[in-house]
């Protein structure tokens, strides 16, 4: 867990991100972003972190895409199905 305590520079700063993979002890290919935002999504990918975007809201497929995202899915029950085939 990493808190506002945690880091000195914000997403979209890298350093949340960075930390929670240090926290980790994984390999950053072991890792990975799940974001809704720009702005965490720009964060985890500046980590150097495979990130997800995931749209919750009014955004685009797009703004997501153009953050930074390595795949986008367009609502939670989406990228719930490739999380279980992935599993499966």
């Amino acid at each position: 867990m990493v808190t506002a305590f945690d880091v000195k520079k914000g997403k979209p700063d890298p350093e949340p991100y960075l930390i929670a993979w240090q926290k980790s002890g994984l390999k950053k290919e072991e890792c990975c972003v799940v974001e809704n935002a720009p702005l965490g999504i720009r964060s985890g990918h500046e980590a150097g972190l495979f990130t997800i975007g995931v749209n919750t809201g009014i955004l685009t497929k797009e703004d997501l895409a153009d953050a930074g995202a390595d795949i986008v899915f367009d609502n939670m029950p989406d990228f719930l199905n490739w999380l279980q085939q992935l599993i499966n």
